[in-house]
């Protein structure tokens, strides 16, 4: 995924949307081929700042990549 953020920060912790480009490989097991497709990702998180460089985050993605007609 390509995604970009959007939130609201409060002290060391940091609500936020995310959305953005999705893509991946869609194998066929079948056949044995690849297909590399694109589509959208959308989710929301939340990051909290334990010291200036240490962050953890707990986030949810929504990802919905076209199959095509199989």
């Amino acid at each position: 995924t390509v995604r970009g953020r959007l939130g609201y920060a409060m002290d060391r912790t940091l609500i936020y949307v995310t959305g953005g480009l999705a893509y991946g490989d869609i194998g066929d097991s079948l056949f044995g081929g690849n297909d590399t497709r694109v589509g959208y990702t959308l989710g929301a998180g939340i990051e909290y700042a334990f010291t200036n460089n240490w962050t953890a985050k707990l986030e949810g993605l929504y990802v919905n990549i076209d199959r095509g007609n199989r």
